[in-house]
């Protein structure tokens, strides 16, 4: 039976997915699992950790710094 949370969330979705549309972009980027791009996704992961930041902050902060 779902709980209250989940029928809320569904309940949500669709004024939370035009919030989305309307205010963010959304970008895919891949990784090669063997490093073949000089480096790997746990290099990625472990950089973003240590930096206290989700992947998401961390990539953010890495592309205003190039810009």
């Amino acid at each position: 039976m779902p709980t209250d949370k989940s029928i809320r969330n569904a309940q949500n979705r669709p004024a939370r997915e035009r919030y989305e549309a309307k205010t963010y972009r959304r970008y895919t980027i891949r990784v090669r699992q063997d490093g073949g791009d000089g480096f790997t996704p746990e290099q990625l992961e472990d950089a973003a950790k240590r930096a206290g930041q989700s992947v998401n902050a961390w990539i953010n902060d890495a592309i205003k710094d190039k810009i």
